[in-house]
């Protein structure tokens, strides 16, 4: 029984509970901000929705609005839309009637105050080095608005750096640590940086010249894990009584073992095969045309699809003022990727590109193939059969094989070569290139055209030969080339760049690549791990503390950062160094010739480069989608791939990363990375630029008020990123003046403009606006808002 009692009571509760009568009442609310103990506060230029509800029956028709009389500090729209107009304070007055005819009311307070400047990106974009006991100030720039909220500084490991609260970094001790900016109080609004903190202290000394970092103006990786540096330094050299800095500049002698100010740029380059080292050369024409070293990075680009040049600097000596016979050629070889161009000269340098070691080969006698080799290829691209060519520019004897082509005399002009003997004869008569060094230095590359006789001349060669197995292969469109190659200790090896003598051998001073006078040097050189150092020091420039270097302070300098071998390029004016920034290539060194010279070679750091298909679309005032599809993996296990933007990886997902959390009229630039099977993140070259929208306009509302003499009137709008030319639009008044219809057009200057009663009349009819915005940074466009609905302002 008492079971069925307690059954019976929870019954009889939860009915009375269903059942309890909802009292009648108003529910305000807004949307984007809360009601405080009846107030509100917006800021100038918000709109928000105010609901309002009549309980029991949820009843949203006939509830009425009202505000301030003649108040200029909010519109409200038929939907309740509420839009602050003005600084100040206006009071809302929200009420119902219900059919039992009780009103019920609330009242709320909305205070409009002037915009808030908040932050809304940061970013650190100051140098990323310092040297151990100095210091700098840390630039952060803000985007989103001129705030003055606090910035906090952090350091990630204050025995390397520390960083004091108004930005100055400090320099304690040699490595690595991050830097942290942050807005006080949002740390989701941060960003980071590497410093890198250097020894000025250590001296390096070869054969009593001597090398010592005194500043660094940056630090930077590349892609592919390329390291680029640019430092300020100390020379000194026993040397005495030679120009101090090269002969230009300043007048003066060295004075011995006294320190001179130095600018150093230094690449090092890892020992991987993803990274290759060539040389290059302008070929063009069939002869060698002498070009800067960003044109010959734009050259090898072009003729070498889908492979990026990351870093380049420029190379061999060469026949600067065209004395050859075929002028301006290098002083030594130059190969790229098995192309053996050139292949005579006295000194040289070779790259294995295989990830060994033995990256750099030196030093060795250079010695050739006793022929040149004909190589020749099937119908894609492929060397299929080799032969020797025994004769060169003379007819073959039994079983033997002949190159013929056009050489160039003392006057520089091409002598011509008749061949009139049809027998086995293959020409090729628009050579991809003929290049005709000297009388036994020659490189031909194109398909045969035709086996009758020919003269041959500029960009033609032949071959003739009565070698039966070689005939198995020749006919009219087959592809050949002829070249020599290097044997002994650079068989094997596909890259070579012609140099000078060795200055540093086993990590000493080589006396035997002696240059005892002072200039702008390029050098390259090799750590015993494999690293490649290539070097640029600029000189010829005392007055802007850049003095050159001789041997043995390219010695030291080289020695300082590990190289055990390191060989003289072509200095003065031709040094340059180049390292690419997004899509575009930058010198990074100061040439003494006071811009870029145009040289014979250059030594190119270069991959084969991930080809992707990269775009951005559906940009908005916070928001984009990068679009990212690989056209061509060349061989790389892809396991990932990520977009990098200010510091924060984003994985590529279905062929695209979305972005909702940007800042308007805010440029961002962005990279791309993949991870290999290792996990190891790598850099690719491609990278991309893009802008979020400005935001919007918003034309607000316009008073007239009146006094005696003149009509006032006010423009309010809100523009935050000056998207529109509001600021100073035509305004046209149609107005009465003596009884007739006026009409006045004229410039409205920061939204304020006085007009006298006796030029423009006497009562306004209407107003129009015309003006034009653009929101992408590109395409502008018209606005004209024709009798605009204005307020009377008493």
């Amino acid at each position: 029984m008492k079971k069925y009692l307690a059954i019976i009571i929870v019954f009889l509760l939860m009915l009375v509970v269903g059942c309890k009568k909802v009292e009648p009442h108003l529910e305000v609310s807004f949307d984007s901000v809360e009601i405080i103990d009846g107030n509100v506060k917006l800021e100038y230029g918000d709109t928000v929705k105010l609901n309002a509800l009549y309980k029991p029956g949820d009843i949203i028709e006939g509830i009425e609005i009202k505000k301030s009389d003649d108040d200029l500090v909010l519109l409200i729209d038929e939907n309740g839309l509420i839009t602050a107009v003005g600084i100040g304070n206006s009071r809302l007055e929200i009420s119902y009637i219900n059919d039992k005819n009780v009103e019920f009311k609330e009242e709320i307070n909305v205070e409009v105050v002037e915009r808030v400047n908040k932050i809304e990106r940061i970013l650190i974009s100051s140098k990323n080095v310092v040297p151990v006991g100095n210091i700098f100030m840390a630039t952060v720039n803000t985007f989103g608005s001129n705030s003055d909220e606090e910035i906090i500084f952090e350091s990630s490991n204050t025995e390397i750096a520390t960083i004091d609260p108004d930005g100055t970094v400090y320099g304690v001790s040699t490595g690595e640590c991050e830097i942290f900016a942050y807005v006080k109080g949002n740390e989701s609004l941060k960003d980071k940086m590497t410093i890198h903190v250097i020894d000025v202290n250590t001296e390096t000394e070869a054969d009593r010249a001597k090398y010592r970092v005194i500043d660094s103006s940056s630090y930077k990786t590349l892609p592919y894990g390329i390291k680029f540096k640019k430092v300020s330094a100390l020379t000194s050299t026993p040397l005495s009584d030679i120009d101090a800095d090269g002969y230009s500049g300043i007048t003066q002698t060295i004075v011995a073992n006294q320190y001179y100010s130095q600018q150093v740029s230094l690449l090092e380059i890892p020992r991987t095969s993803e990274v290759k080292i060539t040389s290059w050369a302008n070929l063009g024409n069939h002869k060698w045309s002498l070009t800067t070293v960003k044109g010959l990075i734009n050259n090898y680009e072009k003729n070498n699809p889908g492979w990026k040049v990351v870093a380049a600097i420029n190379g061999d000596f060469f026949d600067i003022n065209a004395n050859g016979n075929l002028p301006y050629q290098t002083s030594g070889p130059v190969v790229s990727n098995g192309e053996f161009y050139k292949t005579s000269g006295s000194w040289m340098v070779g790259f294995s590109n295989d990830g060994s070691t033995n990256t750099l080969i030196g030093g060795e006698p250079i010695t050739r193939t006793e022929y040149m080799i004909l190589a020749i290829y099937d119908d894609n691209g492929n060397i299929i059969k080799e032969f020797d060519i025994e004769k060169i520019n003379s007819e073959p004897g039994e079983g033997e094989t002949s190159v013929y082509y056009a050489n160039y005399n003392s006057d520089k002009k091409i002598e011509e070569v008749e061949l009139v003997d049809e027998n086995n004869l293959f020409v090729v008569e628009e050579a991809e290139l003929a290049l005709p060094n000297s009388a036994n230095d020659f490189y031909g590359k194109g398909v045969i055209s035709k086996t009758t006789k020919a003269t041959l001349g500029v960009g033609s060669f032949a071959i003739k030969t009565n070698n039966f197995e070689v005939l198995k292969y020749l006919k009219v469109g087959t592809k050949i080339r002829c070249q020599f190659e290097f044997t002994g200790a650079y068989a094997n090896i596909k890259d070579f760049c012609g140099c000078r003598h060795q200055f540093l051998t086993n990590g000493e001073y080589d006396h035997n690549g002696a240059i005892e006078d002072r200039a702008p040097r390029t050098a390259i050189g090799v750590k015993e791990d494999g690293t490649i150092v290539m070097m640029v020091i600029d000189g010829r420039q005392g007055n802007k503390e850049m003095f050159g270097a001789e041997a043995r302070e390219m010695a030291a300098i080289m020695k300082s950062y590990g190289c055990v071998s390191a060989y003289n390029l072509d200095g003065g004016g031709s040094s340059t160094m180049v390292i690419r920034d997004g899509d575009k290539f930058v010198v990074t060194n100061s040439p003494s010739d006071g811009r870029e010279r145009s040289d014979g070679n250059c030594l190119l750091i270069v991959v084969k480069d991930v080809a992707f298909e990269n775009s951005v679309s559906e940009i908005g005032e916070d928001k984009a989608t990068i679009n990212v599809k690989v056209l061509d993996d060349t061989g790389k296990k892809i396991e990932k791939l990520y977009v990098q933007i200010d510091g924060n990886f984003y994985e590529v997902k279905d062929e695209k990363v979305v972005l909702d959390n940007l800042v308007h009229n805010s440029e961002y630039t962005y990279k791309l990375f993949y991870q290999n099977e290792n996990g190891d993140l790598i850099e690719t070259v491609t990278s991309g630029t893009f802008t979020t929208l400005k935001k919007m306009y918003k034309y607000l509302n316009t008073y007239v008020s009146e006094t005696e003499e003149t009509f006032e009137i006010e423009l309010r709008y809100l523009d935050i990123d000056k998207c529109s030319t509001l600021n100073g639009c035509k305004i046209t008044i149609k107005s009465i003046k003596d009884g007739e219809a006026y009409e006045l057009s004229t410039f409205i200057q920061n939204g304020k403009l006085s007009l006298k009663k006796s030029v423009l009349g006497e009562k306004i009819e209407s107003i129009s606006y015309e003006f034009s915005y653009c929101i992408n940074g590109a395409d502008r466009e018209s606005v004209v808002m024709e009798n605009i609905a204005y307020k009377i302002v008493k």
